[in-house]
């Protein structure tokens, strides 16, 4: 393996190992460390173990498969716009999947009742703007024109969205989680629903990777090792949309533990279940 691979893969695994393990040992309740360890040991009374293994769990997973999402999506939308400070929330990918349900719930609908494919959809005509605006003239080749096109367009987005929120109550009400984004109280349920996206996403963006090697070093010498630099933008732009709209709509589902906190008040406290954060 390459020894600069290598010193980047330790430190970041072991920043992996620090984030999951606070993750599991700390909360808001009452349930300590002592008591959550005692959880993973396999022991641990009943409170400490719904805490641990029905809230922490749960979140902390939901927590990674995000944050892979975001990653892999990130480095994807760089090499395919050949600019190391393209990313989903600069170029506007991640509030095209905001706005998109924004303004389905304004329609009417539920937050809980949102598809993930909402989320999608959003994210790839986020995607296809922010690419759209790379192929411009004069803005193609210039890469700080690229990233003040995407600011002004995730900006725009941000504000079409404070405008619907202002105008319906409700719909600010229902979206609150969506906008700003949270793995409190997620459950597994979260991943079969989002899972099949990001899994998806994360296949498009290894079938694309040779391919995203090569436009890294520019379309003529990409066409002349074989590839086709539009098809590679293409599914490069399909696996960012999927990646991304997944993991917001992931990080905004609604808590399913809440109701088991207050149909249960005497398996828990009512200050531990508030807000589903363990």
């Amino acid at each position: 393996m390459d020894r600069r691979l290598l010193r980047g893969l330790v430190p970041a695994a072991a920043v992996l190992v620090l984030a999951v393990s606070g993750s599991l040992l700390f909360g808001a309740g009452q349930v300590g460390p002592a008591r959550a360890l005692g959880v993973l040991v396999g022991s641990g009374d009943v409170d400490a173990r719904f805490a641990v293994l029905q809230l922490r769990v749960p979140r902390t997973v939901v927590a990674v498969a995000v944050g892979l999402a975001l990653g892999v999506a990130g480095a994807v939308l760089q090499t395919a716009a050949r600019n190391p400070l393209a990313e989903p929330g600069l170029l506007g990918v991640s509030q095209g999947a905001s706005f998109a349900v924004v303004v389905v719930i304004a329609s009417g609908a539920g937050a809980a009742t949102v598809a993930p494919w909402v989320a999608v959809l959003g994210a790839g005509a986020g995607c296809a703007l922010a690419l759209g605006a790379a192929r411009l003239r004069g803005t193609g080749d210039d890469p700080i024109r690229l990233v003040l096109a995407g600011a002004a367009l995730s900006s725009l987005l941000g504000a079409a969205t404070s405008v619907l929120l202002l105008l319906d109550q409700r719909t600010a009400d229902e979206v609150r989680f969506w906008t700003v984004g949270s793995v409190a109280g997620r459950d597994l349920d979260t991943l079969t629903q989002v899972g099949p996206v990001l899994a998806a996403g994360l296949v498009l963006a290894v079938l694309a990777s040779r391919a995203l090697s090569a436009l890294a070093l520019g379309d003529t010498v990409a066409q002349g090792l074989g590839h086709r630099p539009a098809r590679t933008r293409a599914v490069a732009m399909a696996a960012t949309a999927l990646l991304v709209g997944g993991a917001v709509a992931a990080r905004a589902r609604s808590c399913s533990s809440a109701w088991w906190c207050r149909s249960s008040p005497e398996r828990w406290s009512a200050r531990t279940c508030a807000g589903c954060w363990p």
